[in-house]
């Protein structure tokens, strides 16, 4: 993703836009003599209002380019209310791109263009246009002073949060060490459990245990072998007692900040780009083994949102100096009996806890979880109810498209996974920003390795449309399991290039046609 303008400035640049889109598109409705819509109430371009003040700082080269922008977008909408729309405004789109050599301008040109079809298409009441320019008019701003790269990664699980798979030798060891002391029926199959049946041991075993294995799991040599890849960055999840250490009678063993610190610094070594990832919350944000305890009885009122605002108030504080920390994400896959307004109730306090705390969106983006691709349309269409797409900058949701862990998966033929990877692309481009936090070779039972070498490099293709990048889960799997495995199951497969940095540029194009949405 290519950096730009200075967050400010392009905030300016976007209230000046959002003025001049509304004149002009009236200025239109009353030449062409047609009633125009009532403004937006909920789905407004935003709050924005540009000040005299503001228009010195633009300087009058800016605005010339802004009320230049704008008058072709109106025109264009105006001019063009048939079928062939959609195809005007892409090729409008890709002129502004081989035509601004000049990077400030391209971008406010862009930005400008955008906000003239967005109005007019609201005014005119072509709802599908509007709401679709409006939300590449969010992954333009994004881009417009997003100062990184977009991630291209691979997960490091089973490093600050043990799940079987990603630390199945520690699972292993504990088990053994259990029956060796007379515990056969004891069973780790989670941290808490694993944490619960160490403590029956003896007193500092379970800290002994854990310590070395943070210690020990990845290390220095861990971020070379990714960064030699071409890969630009890790997720690291970890669960909130890596933080605060345990509450609330938890079992778990922490805090651990000073291990996750040299996490971090390695990464920094390397130049890798670090998302941490508050994976288990304060009472779970879900009842799975992913987020540190399996527990059947689970209830979303059980999860402790309070407690995780703090534990992410304290990551903010901690790691804001880290120039290499881009990414902080607030939980893990919500489980879906958590209400959408609950979920989008803490998410919006989450964001105000992590600016208030010093992580600038110029510097760091927030990450929250839809989890899984059959509530994006639920909760994209809340949030944008409640005006947030404009009210937070630098905000994406993280989406896992796994091809796995149902039946259904099992019925379809390769090719027909390969089309649900394009919808699933189209799914990214109807976000104002994504990425896609968990994905793998993974599908039910074997399948020809021609085709999990097609299925990887096709959901590369697919998930390069997200407008923030990709992590693969996981970096390395210690149950062998090939297809979860990046290091040695995908690269040293041969299913996917020793070097991966070619991949960013190897999708079709970043963002689909708007007329094939």
């Amino acid at each position: 993703m290519e950096a730009g303008l200075s967050y400010h400035l392009v905030r300016l640049v976007r209230a000046y836009c959002g003025r001049r889109g509304r004149e002009e598109a009236l200025a239109a409705c009353s030449q062409h003599k047609v009633k125009p819509r009532p403004d937006p109430v909920i789905a407004a371009f935003g709050s924005e209002t540009s000040t005299d003040s503001d228009l010195k700082d633009l300087g009058e080269h800016r605005i010339s380019i802004i009320e230049s922008g704008v008058a072709d977008g109106v025109r264009i909408v105006f001019d063009n209310q048939e079928e062939n729309l959609s195809q005007m405004v892409d090729a409008s789109l890709n002129a502004i791109g081989s035509t601004c050599c000049d990077i400030e301008k391209f971008h406010i040109s862009t930005l400008a263009f955008l906000s003239g079809c967005f109005w007019s298409s609201w005014m005119l009441n072509l709802s599908s246009m509007a709401e679709r320019s409006l939300i590449v008019l969010n992954q333009s701003f994004h881009r417009s002073h997003w100062r990184h790269d977009k991630w291209l990664g691979a997960n490091l699980g089973g490093w600050f949060l043990l799940e079987p798979g990603p630390a199945s030798p520690l699972f292993e060891d504990c088990q053994e060490m259990l029956k060796s002391r007379g515990e056969e029926k004891a069973s780790c199959g989670c941290e808490w459990s694993l944490c619960s049946c160490l403590d029956k041991v003896e007193k500092g075993v379970k800290s002994e245990v854990l310590r070395k294995h943070r210690k020990n799991h990845f290390d220095a040599s861990t971020f070379k072998k990714i960064a030699d890849h071409g890969l630009n960055a890790v997720r690291i999840p970890f669960g909130y007692w890596i933080v605060t250490g345990p509450t609330n009678a938890d079992v778990y063993d922490g805090p651990a900040l000073d291990q996750l610190d040299e996490a971090v610094k390695m990464a920094r070594t390397c130049n890798l780009q670090v998302v941490l990832d508050l994976h288990g919350n304060p009472g779970g944000e879900n009842g799975l083994r992913p987020c540190g305890r399996e527990k059947q009885d689970w209830t979303w009122k059980e999860w402790r949102q309070e407690e995780a605002l703090e534990c992410l108030r304290q990551v903010v504080v901690r790691y804001r100096g880290f120039d290499n920390v881009t990414g902080i994400q607030v939980c893990n896959e919500p489980s879906p009996a958590i209400p959408s307004n609950v979920l989008c109730d803490f998410y919006e306090e989450s964001i105000r806890v992590v600016r208030e705390a010093g992580m600038s969106p110029h510097d760091v983006c927030i990450i929250l979880p839809i989890f899984t691709q059959w509530r994006i349309r639920e909760i994209s269409r809340l949030w944008l109810e409640r005006g947030n797409i404009h009210r937070y900058d630098n905000v994406a949701w993280d989406i896992h498209f796994y091809h796995d862990f149902h039946s259904a998966w099992s019925l379809l033929s390769h090719e027909q996974h390969v089309a649900v990877l394009q919808d699933e692309a189209r799914e990214l481009t109807h976000l104002h920003a994504a990425m896609v936090g968990e994905w793998s070779a993974s599908r039910p039972g074997p399948y020809p390795e021609e085709e999990v070498k097609d299925f990887v490099m096709q959901q590369v293709l697919a998930y390069n449309h997200s407008s923030h990048g990709w992590f693969f889960w996981n970096w390395h799997d210690y149950s062998f399991y090939d297809k979860w495995d990046m290091e040695n199951g995908v690269i040293g497969n041969g299913r996917l290039p020793r070097s991966l940095s070619e991949l960013k540029s190897q999708s079709a194009q970043r963002f689909l046609s708007l007329q094939d949405l």
